[in-house]
């Protein structure tokens, strides 16, 4: 099933609020699946925690990213 989410999908998503509550719950559930994830919050700490137990539990790649999304400059800083 992992492959087909992934054909699906893509190889990567994209999560907010990801160092806790629904967003990190929706990190492990979409890791869980194989898709390597861009995690995105204001607090650096508690994103590298997340995407440190994210690699070790379910080995896919993952990117951090501090922002407020709230404002300019945190919606820039998300964007390529």
């Amino acid at each position: 099933m992992e492959n087909t989410f992934k054909n699906s999908y893509g190889e990567w998503a994209l999560v907010t609020g990801a160092n806790s509550g629904i967003g990190k719950a929706l990190a492990f559930e979409i890791t869980k699946k194989g898709l390597n994830i861009v995690l995105v919050a204001r607090r650096k700490p508690e994103l590298e925690e997340v995407s440190n137990k994210i690699k070790k539990k379910y080995k896919v790649s993952t990117l951090v990213t501090s922002a407020d999304l709230t404002e300019q400059n945190g919606i820039n800083d998300v964007l390529p």
